[in-house]
């Protein structure tokens, strides 16, 4: 499998909050290194506590959506506001067998100032 259909695998399988799909791309003993700029950041080890990370930060932005990318030539997943300020990014290292085995999430936001340059304004409210 390619490095590219790990990403959208994820994606697919974080959107159908599919736990069995999320099991399956992920190492069991997979690493989330969580960069927030602040005390708020941390590591997560393994399946669980990874899609609990995963659960909290969507649910912290429900208009947002989440869609595939790419960071520092590997495969990502982005999280943008529907003004498209993109609020997280998530690097993925996938091994040879195509197993996702470290994920490194970034949502501070003067970190993220690069993906949100060029963004479109939404529509005012």
């Amino acid at each position: 499998m390619s490095r590219e259909g790990v990403a959208s695998r994820l994606l697919a399988a974080l959107r159908a909050a599919d736990d069995v799909a999320y099991a399956a791309l992920v190492s069991a003993s997979v690493r989330m290194v969580v960069d927030s700029g602040d005390a708020a950041g941390g590591v997560a080890a393994g399946r669980a506590q990874t899609a609990h990370v995963f659960a909290a930060l969507l649910s912290r932005h429900p208009d947002a959506s989440l869609d595939t990318a790419e960071a520092n030539g590997a495969p990502a997943l982005v999280l943008r506001r529907p003004d498209r300020e993109a609020v997280a990014v998530v690097g993925l290292d996938v091994d040879q067998a195509g197993s996702i085995t470290a994920m490194w999430v970034q949502t501070a936001p003067d970190k993220l100032a690069r993906w949100n340059r060029h963004r479109t304004p939404g529509p005012s409210v």
